[in-house]
């Protein structure tokens, strides 16, 4: 149409219902360390684990047992919701021996068969920087 203006509109993913994330699965992570202080604890990794997540006020806790590594870490923090997407945008991330450091979690979704997301910790110790993908069927 001549003589029409232009209308520009940011779009935000709105949430309608709440999407519950509760549930245990079982699952894998791979992932990288990387900016170590100690340029060889720079490396590629992956793990299986069981995951069992809670939620309850808003607070989402995920604890993943690594079958391998014979550990448990608990992340847990406020869960922030838009439209289908979860988050954790500051979490605390303490393992059994002895990780206690902060990790964001993001795109963390429900799937038809289980969960999957992201996790980026900036020090988990010796400056190192963890970033890892994980994902997992209910169990």
């Amino acid at each position: 149409m001549t003589g029409v203006g232009t209308v520009n509109k940011s779009l935000q993913r709105l949430t309608l219902t709440t999407i519950p994330i509760v549930g245990t699965y079982i699952g894998g992570q791979s992932g990288a360390y990387s900016g170590c202080a100690n340029s060889s604890g720079n490396a590629l990794y992956s793990d299986t684990f069981t995951l069992q997540v809670s939620q309850a006020s808003g607070i989402a806790s995920l604890t993943f047992t690594y079958q391998g590594l014979n550990e448990s870490c608990t992340i847990a923090g406020a869960l922030a919701q838009n439209g289908p997407i979860h988050s954790i945008p500051s979490a605390t991330y303490k393992c059994d021996k002895g990780l206690n450091t902060t990790v964001a979690i993001s795109d963390l979704r429900i799937t038809a068969q289980g969960i999957e997301g992201r996790l980026a910790a900036s020090d988990v110790g010796g400056a190192c920087r963890e970033d890892a993908r994980f994902s997992a069927v209910l169990y």
